[in-house]
């Protein structure tokens, strides 16, 4: 029985297979996607590829899911938490222009709008704790989560990269008043420094996560 190596790559229209067997020999096949389970493309695919008998010795899957949600705009409601007085990070992004000499153009707007984003009473600074999050803070940011309904929470706060105390602390109160709730800490997804790298890959991660899981 002959072995071969596969590949599939899911698509949102089609998902495709490529099989390389011992002696080199290369085929392709297209089926059409099963958005509500894609698993079953992949299975329908792998049957086609296998019809003859061949045996897979490596699979390797691949998918443009999660690019396809952020070019399309179809990823989850994501609430933003950040430190108070920097509620416009995503915003004001780096500051630079989208286009050097055309002042007209703008960049995408943000995968989170500034009402889904939520300022929080604290301050790490690289010396330490400035601001301390207090019970009332932590209240407030619960109520206004609540409120907000999200499918996700994507928490980024000041400095959490080298003190996430805070962050964690939120996590647990929102675990805690909402336990359904998915919550995503910079502190965990993207430890670095820079406070806008850190926040826009936190809140991809939340509004990716659910889209990817299904």
């Amino acid at each position: 029985m002959s072995e071969s190596s596969v590949g599939i790559d899911v698509g949102g229209t089609f998902t495709d297979l490529v099989a390389v067997d011992e002696s080199g020999r290369v085929r392709a096949l297209k089926v059409p996607s099963t958005p509500g389970d894609q698993s079953e493309a992949v299975a329908g695919a792998l049957a086609a590829a296998t019809a003859s008998g061949e045996r897979v010795s490596r699979f390797v899957h691949g998918t443009t899911v999660a690019t396809n949600m952020l070019l399309e705009r179809t990823g989850s409601r994501v609430v933003f938490v950040t430190t108070a007085g920097f509620t416009d990070l995503l915003h004001l992004a780096r500051q630079d222009r989208a286009s050097l000499y055309d002042l007209a153009r703008h960049h995408p707007a943000p995968l989170v709008p500034r009402d889904r984003t939520i300022g929080v009473r604290e301050r790490v600074a690289p010396e330490g704790v400035m601001v301390p999050l207090d019970d009332a803070a932590v209240n407030d940011v619960v109520a206004s989560v609540r409120a907000l309904r999200p499918d996700v929470v994507a928490v980024s706060l000041l400095h959490a990269n080298a003190d996430p105390t805070h962050e964690r602390r939120l996590r647990s109160a929102l675990a805690a008043a909402v336990p359904e709730l998915d919550v995503v800490l910079s502190s965990e997804v993207f430890p670095e420094i820079r406070e806008y790298e850190r926040s826009t890959t936190t809140v991809a991660e939340g509004y990716l996560r659910p889209g990817v899981a299904r």
